[in-house]
């Protein structure tokens, strides 16, 4: 795979697979794939995918690099996220327990923080409701990524104060457009009180 993006490397590359695994996906976007995506989709889905990210490109970099604290204790969910936000432009930090990404939060003030519900020494839903308390930290977007059940977590998520809950078995493409979504709205809504 890498040999491909070195020899082509103005060209930006999407691998297409039939044969989904995380292996897979970490493989591609560190070889420097843009993305990553699952087949079956139709030609319209693919035409519009390619679209979508064709005119985001480039927009990031003129502007201020969004910041990201990813809080996760799955080294192998922190990787391939890691690697896709930064291959998106945005400014990536991580922590591994709740109790570490909360004071990351508050002394590096990200523009979004994406919360495994389940987490060492503090749990991602307790994190949430202690950022939303926080003064400092009320522009900044909070997203519950767990891979629990779809209803429940929802609603915890709500209570605790998120912004957006998404399942661990959401398309790593899906996810990256939902964060980019989200801060954009953060943007705008800034841009209009200036």
């Amino acid at each position: 795979m890498q040999d491909i993006v070195l020899r082509v490397p103005d060209t930006q590359v999407i691998f297409v697979t039939g044969y989904p695994t995380l292996e897979n996906a970490l493989a591609a976007l560190n070889a420097g794939a843009m993305d990553y995506l699952v087949k079956p989709f139709d030609q319209a889905e693919l035409v519009e995918y390619v679209n979508r990210r064709h005119g985001k490109l480039g927009e990031i970099s003129q502007q201020r690099i969004p910041k990201i604290l990813l809080v996760d204790d799955s080294h192998t969910m922190v990787l391939l996220f890691k690697s896709l936000f930064k291959k998106s432009g945005y400014d990536v930090t991580f922590a591994s327990d709740g109790e570490k990404g909360f004071q990351m939060a508050l002394e590096s003030k990200p523009d979004l923080v994406l919360l495994d519900g389940e987490l060492p020494v503090l749990d991602g839903f307790e994190v949430c409701r202690r950022l939303r308390l926080d003064e400092r930290m009320k522009s900044t977007k909070i997203v519950m990524f767990t891979g629990g059940t779809v209803d429940v977590e929802t609603n915890r998520a709500h209570q605790a104060g998120a912004d957006l809950f998404l399942s661990k078995s959401a398309k790593p493409a899906d996810i990256l457009e939902s964060v980019r979504q989200l801060l954009e709205i953060e943007r705008r809504r800034t841009d209009a009180k200036v």
